[in-house]
């Protein structure tokens, strides 16, 4: 097989009941130079076989088997192996419309630009909910990027996204939950131009044993460390016109959020705690906003969690418990 235009990688862990509708996704799609990268991350199900399987009908399908070591270590054995110039993610359990990567190959082709994202479809369990993240088709300067993106306004997911290889200059963290966050706050220094399109080909699977719905406070506690990689790539990637009162305002409300879910969701008392403490003391090196600049709801809990996590942590629990519905109604949706 001569090099590909496109590489799509795709971790692959105990994913038996999704991963056929997932490669069967990637084998339909209407652009046709591409190479798959499927890792199996030491499976200990049928997913090895059925990469096996794809891989031996379709060359284009190439597999790598290798011990457990995350989804991060996955994405990055992928990329080791990937040929093409162009690197886009599919996880194992979501599928992609037939048309998703001509679009976005067309993209960067059209406006040339570094990297292209689209809208994505959230999947619930008899519901879905459609994300379009703008009106219409929207080029972003570097700059402009790095603040959408930094201020989460655009999200950082990489499967919505395909980009050149060249503006991947660092591998995914490993042990370490957000990795999205992270990697798009170095690899944004290297674009010049990205290209946004708001037709939702991505279909995104919400499930209750995904990594973002397990181990609470750790992964709230991820994401927080997530924010502040944010706000460092833009401080460090814009020298004028910084705005340290949305940066202050983010990271507040990042840390009230990330915190009242711990709060409300793990039930190891000792990891709830400490890990609400350690966000309070973290949030503090970014002042508290006046109120004019948040909601008033959301100002009274900063001001509380700076001040007294552990009451912050109980006054949440307790507000939540009373409404423990919610939860139910919530999680019955999931896949």
């Amino acid at each position: 097989m001569e090099k590909p235009k496109l590489s799509i990688i795709v971790p692959v862990y105990n994913m038996e009941k999704y991963l056929r509708q997932c490669l069967d996704s990637i084998k339909d799609q209407t652009f046709k130079d591409w190479e798959c990268i499927l890792v199996d991350d030491g499976s200990k199900d049928s997913s090895p076989e059925i990469c096996d399987e794809y891989a031996s009908k379709d060359p284009r399908f190439k597999v790598i088997h290798k011990i457990n070591g995350g989804l991060s270590s996955a994405r990055n054995a992928g990329l080791k192996e990937c040929k093409g110039d162009l690197i886009g993610f599919v996880d194992s359990d979501d599928w992609i419309e037939p048309q998703m990567y001509q679009i976005l190959y067309n993209l960067i082709v059209d406006y040339d630009a570094d990297l292209a994202l689209i809208g994505f479809i959230k999947e619930f369990k008899g519901k879905h909910s459609t994300k379009h993240l703008t009106n219409k088709t929207k080029v972003l300067t570097r700059e402009e990027a790095i603040r959408e993106i930094g201020f989460d306004r655009i999200p950082n997911y990489v499967w919505n996204k395909l980009q050149k290889r060249s503006i991947i200059t660092c591998d995914f963290p490993i042990g370490r939950n957000f990795e999205d966050i992270y990697v798009y706050g170095e690899w944004l220094k290297n674009v010049r131009s990205i290209v946004i399109d708001p037709t939702p080909m991505y279909h995104y699977r919400m499930r209750k044993g995904s990594i973002i719905h397990s181990d609470v406070a750790k992964n709230r506690y991820d994401y927080f460390q997530s924010c502040i990689d944010r706000m460092n790539m833009i401080e460090s990637s814009i020298n004028e016109n910084y705005d340290t009162v949305s940066r202050n305002v983010y990271m507040n409300k990042s840390a009230v959020g990330a915190s009242k879910t711990i709060a409300r969701l793990e039930n190891n008392i000792i990891k709830r705690d400490d890990t609400i403490i350690k966000i309070s003391n973290e949030v503090k090196k970014y002042p508290l906003p006046s109120p004019l600049h948040v909601k008033l709801k959301t100002w009274w809990r900063a001001k509380l969690l700076r001040n007294y996590p552990l009451f912050f942590g109980f006054l949440m629990r307790v507000v939540y418990t009373a409404d423990l519905d919610m939860k139910r109604r919530k999680k019955k949706y999931y896949d």
